[in-house]
């Protein structure tokens, strides 16, 4: 998500929103970050795509943590 909010010139914070994650800390965009420029020139689905395995990724670690709760 670093790498994308600032491709996409929205914060990290904003980007979490959309992709229906909570963030787990405070968002700092006052520089881009090494694979900002890659992402930038990546067509929209591929994003969408980064996005998706963001979502996915926070839904196994959600699962992972309730396992450990129990």
């Amino acid at each position: 998500m670093k790498d994308i909010a600032p491709a996409l010139q929205i914060t990290e914070a904003d980007l979490l929103i959309i992709a229906g994650l909570a963030p787990t800390q405070p968002a700092n965009t006052a520089r881009p970050y090494r694979n900002s420029e890659e992402i930038s020139r990546l067509p929209d689905e591929r994003i969408r795509r980064l996005v998706d395995v963001a979502r996915e990724l926070d839904s196994e670690n959600e699962s992972q943590r309730e396992a450990g709760q129990r």
